[in-house]
């Protein structure tokens, strides 16, 4: 049985932390780790901005997990509409940027901690949250620049809250799942 997120209790900005079974989303928690293995954006819509060989603008419906623990959706409180908003417009600008692979296979073990800020071009999806709220000016660390961000880091991060009242669907209960996709992060 699959689930999918039923994005009702979802709220423009919501931090979506996610993991899967594949070899990367393992080997991702384990540098880490972590409990997780990807983040992205929720942008409304049933929607999230996340990166993966790019920026994509994805389709909640269509992401599906095993386990209604494989997900933390983590939150600003506080936010009123005009901030989201805010966050939704500098998340989607980001739409189709290009993947940083390299940089998201450093990340994880922090050897890029010492690096001197650089304007990067790429992505990777801890990198995509922690710039997306800079940029809206929610600096979401003190001591860690948005390019060197981890999914820990996110996981861990003081200032965002656990979203306790998110509700998933059961994949078989719905026809709105014409095409879906298992998650591999």
């Amino acid at each position: 049985m699959y689930y999918y997120i039923d994005s009702s209790k979802l709220k423009i900005g919501d931090i979506i932390l996610t993991r899967g079974d594949s070899y990367i989303s393992k080997y991702v928690r384990k540098k880490l780790n972590s409990e997780y293995s990807h983040s992205s954006i929720y942008v409304g819509n049933s929607h999230i901005i996340e990166a993966i060989e790019i920026v994509s603008y994805t389709n909640l419906y269509g992401i599906n997990f095993k386990k209604k623990e494989d997900i933390l959706v983590l939150r600003l409180e506080g936010l009123n509409k005009e901030q989201q908003e805010i966050i939704k417009e500098n998340a989607l600008s980001l739409y189709g940027a290009e993947y940083d692979r390299e940089r998201a296979e450093k990340s994880p073990r922090r050897e890029n901690e010492k690096e001197k800020s650089g304007n990067y071009v790429g992505e990777f999806c801890s990198k995509l949250v922690a710039k997306v709220f800079e940029k809206s000016g929610f600096r979401l660390f003190e001591n860690i620049r948005y390019e060197n961000t981890t999914i820990l880091d996110i996981e861990n991060c003081k200032i965002l809250k656990k979203v306790e009242n998110v509700t998933f669907k059961n994949l078989n209960d719905t026809s709105k799942n014409k095409s879906t996709k298992k998650i591999t992060n």
